[in-house]
C-alpha cells in the first residue's frame, strides 16, 4: 500500500511510525515503499517492487541485492514470511524482519526476527532452545496522531476488517445492545451485522475523533493476534478497550481490568464502565499507552540494530 496509508492498514502504520521515530532520533532512514508514497522525515525509495504473487519475489530479490549495498542494515516488514528467508540470503548487510499479522506455521530459525509480543514468539518457537536471534519489541504508536479526551459520548466503537468474521462484530453488537448504546464500526468489508452504524474506512483526524469520543472500544476478537493495534490506539485516546483473554498479543498488552474471560463478563464490564466517570479510566488508559510511544519503541529498535551490527553480523561471503 501507499505510505502513509489512508484507511485500513495497521502494519503499514507501524512501518511508517517506526521509520519516522527512528529519523527523529537522528538516524539516517530510507523508507522503501510502493510508488506514490511519501516520507518527509528521511529518504524515500518509491520504486519498491510489489510482492502480490510468488512470481514477483525474484524481481524484489534483485532489487534488494542492489540497494542493500548502500545501507548499514535492512529491516523488512513484509508479511510474506517465506520471502524473508530469501531476502536474508541476498542482502549485503545485516538483515532482520518484523513479524506482522496473525499466527502462522512457518519458522526460520536462522533469520533475525522481531516479534511484537512474547506470545507470538512462543507460538512459532516454543520447541526451540536457541532463540539468540529472536527478539520481542512491541509495535509503536505515534501518540501525536491521536486525540486524548476524558469527555466521552454514549456509543461503542469497533475497528477491524469486517470481512474477518473471527473479529466478532456480532459479539460487539450483542454487548452494545445489552448496554443500550449504539455501535459504530470502522473498517473495510461486508456490512454483515444489522443494526450497526458503518462508517467505512476512516483515517487521520476523523478516525482519531471517533476514538477519542467513544465510551468503549470493543475488540472481541477470537483470533490469536500478534499485537492488537486498535485497542492500543483507543487507550492512547483515553478510551477503554475491552478484549478477551488468550488472544495473543491483544491480551498480553491489554490493561488487566479490561480483560474478559467470556461474553457475559465483557457485557458486565462494559456496563460498569458506563456507570463511572470517564475520567476514572481515561488517565489510566493514557499512561498505559505511553509505554508504546513510537519514540520509546524506536529506541529499542535502534539498540537492536547496534547489537546486530557490532556483535552478531558475520557478513555475507562473496562467491
Amino acid at each position: 500500500k501507499i505510505l502513509p496509508v489512508k484507511g485500513y492498514g495497521g502494519s503499514q502504520r507501524v512501518v511508517y511510525w517506526l521509520s519516522k521515530a527512528l529519523a527523529e532520533l537522528g538516524h539516517d532512514v530510507t523508507l522503501a515503499a510502493t510508488e506514490g508514497s511519501s516520507f518527509d522525515y528521511g529518504n524515500l525509495i518509491s520504486n519498491c517492487p510489489e510482492m502480490e504473487t510468488d512470481e514477483s519475489y525474484s524481481k524484489y530479490l534483485g532489487w534488494l541485492s542492489y540497494v542493500s549495498k548502500d545501507f548499514d542494515i535492512v529491516h523488512t516488514h513484509t508479511q510474506r514470511r517465506i520471502f524473508r528467508q530469501f531476502f536474508s540470503l541476498n542482502c549485503h548487510c545485516p538483515f532482520l524482519a518484523t513479524v506482522h499479522g496473525g499466527f502462522g506455521e512457518q519458522v526460520f530459525k536462522d533469520l533475525n526476527e522481531i516479534f511484537p509480543s512474547l506470545s507470538c514468539l512462543e507460538h512459532y518457537y516454543s520447541n526451540y532452545k536457541d532463540l539468540s536471534n529472536k527478539f520481542v519489541i512491541p509495535h509503536p504508536i505515534d501518540l501525536s496522531e491521536f486525540i486524548f479526551s476524558s469527555v466521552k459520548e454514549p456509543f461503542f466503537l469497533f475497528i477491524a476488517n469486517l470481512d474477518w468474521k473471527q473479529k466478532r462484530l456480532d459479539i460487539a453488537k450483542e454487548i452494545a445492545d445489552y448496554c443500550s448504546v449504539p455501535l459504530y464500526a470502522i473498517g473495510p468489508g461486508q456490512q454483515w451485522v444489522s443494526g450497526v452504524n458503518y462508517l467505512g474506512e476512516l483515517y487521520g483526524k476523523e478516525k482519531a475523533s471517533w476514538l477519542s469520543r467513544a465510551s468503549i472500544l470493543l475488540h472481541p476478537t477470537q483470533l490469536q493476534e500478534s499485537f492488537g493495534l486498535a485497542p492500543m490506539e483507543a487507550l492512547a485516546s483515553g478510551t477503554p478497550a475491552l478484549v478477551f483473554e488468550n488472544t495473543g498479543g491483544v491480551s498480553e498488552y491489554a490493561l488487566k481490568n479490561f480483560l474478559c474471560s467470556n461474553v457475559e463478563v465483557m457485557k458486565h464490564k462494559a456496563q460498569d464502565i458506563l456507570t463511572r466517570s470517564p475520567s476514572y479510566f481515561s488517565d489510566i488508559c493514557k499512561r498505559h499507552s505511553l509505554e508504546f510511544n513510537s519514540a520509546n519503541i524506536a529506541l529499542k529498535y535502534a539498540n537492536l540494530y547496534e547489537y546486530l551490527l557490532n556483535d552478531r553480523w558475520e557478513g555475507i561471503k562473496e562467491k
